[in-house]
Parts: C-alpha cells; structure tokens; sequence
C-alpha cells in the first residue's frame, strides 16, 4: 500500500492512559513480545529485530514508537523505517503491532498518527507499507489513513478487488477513511 506526497496524516487521539515512548537500547524484548503476541503464527525471534533493523540502531530511538499503558506496560509499536528499491526516497511504515488484548481501542490509530508525522517529516515523498492478506482490521486503518493499494500485477489487483469487496461488507458499506 502506498501514501505519495506530504498531506498531514489524519488526527486521532490516544486514549486516556496510554503515551507514547521512543526505543531505547534494550527494547528488542519488547517489540518481540508485542509482535509474537499480535501474530503467534509469524514465528519471530530475536534474529528478526535485528534482520530488520540492527543495520541502523542509531535510528531506533526517534523511529520506532511503542504506546505505554498507565501501568508502563509496553502494549504497542510502529516503526517509521527507510524506503527501499524504488521506493528509497520514501519512507516504510513498518511492524505496526497491537497486543490483543489492547485491540479495538483505537491503540493503532492514535500511533499511526504519531509515526505516520514522523514518516511524514523523515520521508517527504511518501510512504509505503507492506500488509498480509488476513490483516482486514489492519488494511482498513491504513485505507483511513490515506494508503492505498497498488497492485503489481493482475492476480493483486483481483485481491484488492476481493477485499475491498470484503471490508465493505464486514463494514457495512465503504471502509471509514
């Protein structure tokens, strides 16, 4: 999915209780453990944190964003990453995770605001995302968000099709933005 230009990305409040917090060395732990929780099937391990960003860990601290409950409990994270390929003037929203007992709070939107701005001042030319096909919930909060698909070849464009078709039947009608 892709976001092109510098529009602000919409507003959406955290709820009460919850703050944002940027990566500190030793966080690793943490984003494992939201991500094996959001997606016990993914098969994660400590390798994968640094496959995807031990190449840049003076990065992390203002890219990678986690939500904090009033407990200090580290419940969420997102990551506002480099571009890649054709893409690498743009920036990568990337790993966005909610544990599951923090779904359906509104947890993933009030953090994409946050990184999403931070993408948005990092990476002016725009912003892509990489989803799975079974992340309805996932794929409808970036369509509010302003991504959009863009499918590479005809079996993805008849994908979208399918699920959009999908969203807007769960949704009852067309997915909110």
């Amino acid at each position: 999915m892709v976001r092109p230009g510098n529009a602000p990305y919409p507003v959406r409040e955290l709820p009460p209780g919850f703050e944002v917090l940027w990566y500190h060395p030793g966080w690793e732990r943490h984003w494992l453990e939201i991500q094996t929780q959001a997606d016990p099937e993914a098969g994660l391990s400590p390798a994968t944190f640094e496959r995807y960003f031990g190449g840049a860990p003076d990065e992390l601290p203002h890219r990678q964003a986690y939500l904090a409950d009033a407990h200090g409990r580290l419940v969420a994270t997102a990551t506002a990453w480099f571009g890649e390929g054709e893409r690498r003037a743009w920036g990568r929203l990337h790993w966005v995770a909610v544990a599951p007992e923090y779904q359906g709070r509104g947890l993933a939107q009030g953090l994409l605001t946050i990184v999403g701005e931070r993408l948005r001042s990092l990476h002016p030319a725009g912003a892509f995302l990489r989803t799975a096909a079974h992340r309805l919930a996932a794929i409808a909060v970036y369509l509010r968000f302003g991504f959009q698909p863009e499918p590479g070849n005809a079996e993805e464009a008849a994908w979208w099709e399918e699920t959009l078709q999908r969203l807007q039947t769960v949704r009852g009608g067309r997915p909110r933005r």
